[in-house]
């Protein structure tokens, strides 16, 4: 009973069960794979010298859950990750999750480089996802928050699944962005920034109370649009409408 601990100074690789009734707690100086199950009532914290794979599954009941990697961080398709208290998930490298991660609190992703995903992050509080690359969240991915939700690129930011949040919604690129899925704030704002162009493809939809879409380029609005308030677009190019916009406010095009 109580905490614990497994260090390695190169690489580690974990293929069974390994439970603790407090912390658990793996530090390795290499390439980090977990296989099998981790497991804690305590914090459950990862920290890779280098890459970072979870394979299997990683649980913390009553604690907060942390994944830190030198290299990339990656979640494989039937990865699961899930915590009552808080889910940090960092790396100096690229970021993929294709599996399962649920927080009962706040859920953060920090990525140096690109962040990709293509399977399910659910939080019960807030959800962010920072890249220094591109976002590109896939079809098959749904991002689910009961507090705010953000996503926040410094290059291309690409939405193609659902994200939803029963509070506001943040998503902004230094470059461009697309969203052909939908982005559903049922609780707050919607907020689209983007440096270059922004398109709202045909498919896409997009809900707040109020929504704001901005672009320093071309801004292409060709999906569903609800809002409970104002709706307003604006463009540092040409701006094009041909979607169904409904505002019980004001539209306002510039």
């Amino acid at each position: 009973d109580g905490d614990l601990t497994l260090q390695a100074r190169g690489a580690a690789t974990t293929d069974g069960q390994l439970s603790s009734t407090g912390k658990l707690q793996l530090q390795a100086g290499g390439d980090t794979t977990l296989k099998g199950s981790l497991r804690s009532n305590g914090d459950l914290t990862a920290d890779a010298g280098g890459k970072l794979a979870l394979l299997g599954s990683a649980s913390a009941t009553s604690g907060a859950l942390n994944l830190t990697s030198a290299g990339d961080l990656s979640l494989g398709k039937d990865a699961t990750a899930q915590a009552g208290g808080a889910i940090g998930l960092r790396t100096q490298g690229n970021f993929t999750a294709a599996g399962a991660v649920a927080s009962l609190q706040a859920l953060t992703v920090s990525a140096a480089g690109d962040a990709a995903i293509d399977g399910k992050l659910l939080a019960g509080g807030p959800l962010s996802i920072d890249a220094i690359g591109k976002i590109a969240a896939g079809a098959a991915s749904k991002l689910q928050a009961e507090g705010a939700l953000r996503l926040n690129a410094g290059r291309d930011l690409t939405l193609a699944g659902l994200a939803e949040t029963n509070a506001g919604m943040t998503l902004a690129s230094g470059a461009g962005m697309r969203v052909d899925g939908s982005a559903m704030a049922y609780g707050g704002a919607l907020s689209l920034t983007a440096g270059e162009g922004l398109t709202l493809a045909s498919t896409s939809r997009a809900q707040g109370t109020g929504i704001t879409a901005r672009s320093g380029g071309d801004l292409d609005a060709a999906g569903e649009m609800g809002a409970r308030g104002d709706i307003t677009l604006s463009a540092g190019q040409d701006l094009r409408l041909a979607g169904k916009g409904a505002a019980a406010g004001n539209l306002t095009l510039t």
